[in-house]
């Protein structure tokens, strides 16, 4: 990142650059402390204590360093996945179902991670795994990944603001009769399991607020399309709420049952809208159904082409 000094920042401090306009964290400028060419002033090392004068040129640098791949605990697969956008600090995949986001006792090589990880490799450039948003294995579509620290913190700073925006296509058993609406619940890990959630109460230990919006697309008397944004994002949130809502999502093994025409839960990630983490542009992406989903939404709909 390179900041031509202007008249308004003249004789403020590096730091203060740093901390007040740039709104860096102080993890942030430990880093950049940390390399030798962190933090460069008319392309000379400079500290947090140097002053700028009008037309210096401030050079930021906070690409991580190259290192060798064996040092990661993520091992590289070639795995299959669509890089939807990328740029010097930030990645956008669409996720395929049946694929983990990150790895986990169960799944040492088959995750995004790891095929993220593969893919630096083939291109020899360093690999940290920075996801920005995750999705559950057997939910598809769009997954955000920092590439640096700074972006990391910038997008970590926008999701806790609500600035980045998610909005997932849903099948769902049942007839839903409101047009639009709205769900707000409590919910918390259910005792005993590492995996399910549970709707709470708001005084209960571990509880959480989850809260949904949803509209919907089209209906029959026993299946509904709706899509779904998440405005927070709680783990299983959409899957939880439907289900308790008496509409759990067609294939949901977890929170409804088994469904043959699709084998996983009818969930797909289709649009994310952000702003860049550097130039604070906002960016809006949408992907397209995958087969199976748009398969199924043909024989429960009669029709696969929709308005969303």
């Amino acid at each position: 990142m390179e900041i031509l000094i202007s008249k308004n920042q003249e004789e403020k401090t590096v730091g203060q650059i740093l901390r007040g306009d740039l709104q860096l964290s102080s993890k942030i400028i430990s880093f950049l402390k940390k390399k030798p060419d962190g933090i460069l002033l008319n392309g000379v090392h400079a500290t947090v204590r140097n002053k700028v004068m009008y037309n210096d040129l401030l050079c930021i640098n906070y690409k991580d360093e190259d290192e060798p791949f064996d040092k990661s605990r993520i091992e590289p697969t070639d795995l299959p996945f669509a890089i939807v956008y990328q740029d010097e600090d930030i990645l956008l995949v669409n996720k395929p179902a049946g694929m983990p986001t990150h790895p986990s006792h169960d799944h040492q090589r088959d995750t995004l991670a790891n095929g993220l990880a593969h893919m630096c490799k083939v291109v020899g450039s360093p690999f940290v795994f920075r996801p920005v948003n995750r999705l559950d294995k057997d939910t598809s579509g769009l997954v955000l990944v920092a590439k640096n620290k700074l972006a990391a913190y910038r997008l970590s700073e926008a999701m806790k603001k609500g600035e980045i925006h998610k909005s997932y296509v849903a099948v769902l058993c049942g007839t839903v009769t409101e047009q639009t609406g709205e769900l707000m619940d409590f919910m918390r890990r259910a005792p005993d399991s590492k995996m399910l959630r549970e709707i709470c109460q708001e005084n209960d230990e571990g509880a959480m607020m989850a809260f949904t919006k949803y509209k919907k697309i089209v209906s029959n008397d026993m299946f509904s399309l709706v899509v779904a944004a998440p405005i927070t994002g709680r783990t299983h949130q959409l899957r939880l709420q439907f289900a308790g809502y008496g509409h759990p999502l067609v294939g949901d093994t977890l929170y409804g049952y088994p469904y043959e025409h699709i084998g996983r839960q009818a969930l797909h990630a289709f649009r994310l809208s952000f702003p860049h983490p550097i130039t604070q542009k906002r960016l809006q992406f949408s992907v397209p159904l995958p087969k199976d989903l748009s398969t199924l939404c043909q024989k429960l709909f009669g029709c696969d082409d929709f308005s969303f």
